[in-house]
């Protein structure tokens, strides 16, 4: 059980250091590797796909009281599945991306995302390692809920 913490923990780190390359490399000019992938700065002020985006010092202070009050509602509900002898690899890779990009919302009154994956002019929006570990980890958390969990019982 302690190599998901090393795992959750190595995923913080891989997250930091590329946000801090980004700053670095790609702050002021976009790099272009192909036709489908670029990096940029880019700052989020918002949430997901920049929605609830701050306009005020009061509206910032609500919306990190309310990630910071979900993510703890998270720990615990994390602890007792871990408690109940469940596999919590998802759990704390979620975990693992959401306190990173908490460290960027204080830091940085906002989240660094710098990967941008586009076809011509149409793009996803931008994303960063962290974003990436609370997807994977959302993905393993509802095929552990469903599919094995449906399995099992059948």
């Amino acid at each position: 059980m302690q190599w998901l913490y090393m795992l959750a923990l190595a995923g913080i780190i891989l997250d930091r250091y590329s946000k801090m390359w980004a700053l670095h490399h790609a702050l002021h000019k976009p790099i272009y590797y192909n036709n489908w992938l670029t990096l940029k700065c880019v700052f989020n002020k918002g949430v997901s796909f920049s929605m609830f985006t701050p306009t005020n010092l009061q509206q910032y202070i609500l919306l990190v009281a309310i990630i910071a009050t979900v993510l703890l509602t998270f720990v615990i509900y994390t602890w007792y599945c871990m408690r109940q002898g469940q596999y919590v690899l998802g759990h704390l890779l979620v975990m693992a991306g959401a306190v990173s990009n908490g460290v960027d919302r204080i830091w940085y009154s906002g989240v660094i995302d710098f990967i941008g994956i586009h076809i011509n002019q149409w793009y996803w929006p931008w994303f960063n390692v962290a974003d990436s570990m609370i997807v994977v980890g959302i993905i393993i958390i509802i095929y552990q809920t469903y599919i094995l969990d449906y399995y099992a019982k059948n």
